[in-house]
């Protein structure tokens, strides 16, 4: 099956004639893998996801866990963020930009541990990457601050949190994925 100019493995899940509904089109899931690599080769990316029905979970469940999980990450995110600017002071939005690199560092942790170990089920990755850690992490507070920077003329500050979150959020991703294969 190819989607939006990739490839995916095994039949599509309306290759019957069955147009796509509501309950069909949320039931797949495509299958890739896509590598990046520093030129050291150290490896940065890794992302994985199996084409399989996943009816070992209620939705309802899911979505409620996913729901709960999202909350735990909204109060983690805003508890963390404020005591760090606090601690830091200035203008420079330290808080979003620890929030922001932790956060890449437990994705990478978390995916790699449930996709290349199993350790993590499925349905708890859902959980805990959509839920927790989409509620924890904030790019779009971090675009907002960074246009903040660009709008006030203060460009050095800008690039600098752009690439700070860049290069720390990558590394950290790494470092993370690299400890849950250690494991």
């Amino acid at each position: 099956m190819v989607l939006l100019g990739m490839e995916f493995p095994g039949p599509s899940p309306y290759s019957e004639g069955e147009p796509p509904t509501a309950h069909n089109a949320c039931s797949w899931r495509p299958n890739f893998t896509k590598k990046a690599r520093l030129s050291a080769g150290f490896h940065i990316f890794n992302f994985s996801i199996k084409m399989e029905s996943h009816h070992s979970m209620a939705l309802p469940l899911k979505l409620l866990g996913i729901a709960l999980a999202g909350s735990l990450g909204t109060l983690s995110r805003f508890g963390l963020s404020s005591l760090v600017q606090r601690l830091a002071g200035g203008n420079f939005p330290w808080g979003t930009a620890v929030v922001n690199i932790i956060g890449c560092f437990l994705f990478g942790l978390i995916w790699t541990l449930g996709s290349e170990r199993m350790a993590i089920s499925t349905e708890a990755r859902a959980i805990i990457l959509t839920g927790y850690m989409g509620a924890f992490t904030t790019f779009s507070t971090f675009i907002s601050e960074t246009s903040q920077f660009t709008v006030g003329g203060q460009w050095f500050n800008a690039t600098c949190n752009v690439t700070f979150q860049v290069v720390a959020g990558l590394l950290l991703f790494a470092a993370g994925s690299t400890l849950a294969r250690v494991f």
